[in-house]
């Protein structure tokens, strides 16, 4: 399967003409969005924060950045078979 078109986030219209920009491109702002989801998602399948001694889970941060750009590659693909 191939990779998804990941074009730039917010192109810019200059003279009538769309161009891309520098900066985020459509997925990392898809893994943004998807952001606050993944949180909530890894904060109810991990265990208590009391746990940790109140702290933060290991692997917490790898793990909902990874879960991010997972959906970002998802929607992606979506967003490629709607076309």
């Amino acid at each position: 399967m191939s990779k998804p078109e990941n074009p730039t986030a917010f192109p810019c219209n200059t003279q009538g003409q769309i161009e891309p920009s520098e900066g985020m491109t459509l997925r990392d702002h898809f893994a943004g969005v998807a952001l606050p989801v993944t949180i909530g998602l890894v904060l109810e399948c991990s265990p208590p924060p009391a746990s940790y001694g109140g702290t933060i889970p290991p692997m917490f941060h790898e793990t909902v950045a990874r879960l991010s750009y997972q959906m970002a590659d998802a929607m992606l693909a979506e967003r490629m078979i709607e076309r």
